[in-house]
């Protein structure tokens, strides 16, 4: 199952962990946010349509975040 991994070189491999890491954080990101998302409802009297604007705004831009990093790391 990870033939793949052993017919790799050391560039390579650290390229496969530089990009794991970031996706692991990314998700580690959005899973605080989800926690933190109540306590800024009471923290900022908002509504539940403010939050999920908020939520929605967040998950748009990481996306547009990713895409421009993407690029930008192609180059």
């Amino acid at each position: 199952m990870f033939a793949w991994y052993r017919d790799t070189d050391t560039a390579q491999k650290r390229a496969f962990w530089a990009a794991f890491g970031g996706w692991t954080l990314e998700a580690a990101d959005a899973q605080k946010f989800g926690v933190v998302l109540p306590t800024l409802l009471a923290a900022w009297h908002l509504s539940t349509g403010a939050a999920g604007t908020l939520a929605s705004v967040t998950l748009v831009f990481t996306a547009c975040g990713g895409w421009l990093a993407g690029r930008a790391s192609d180059r």
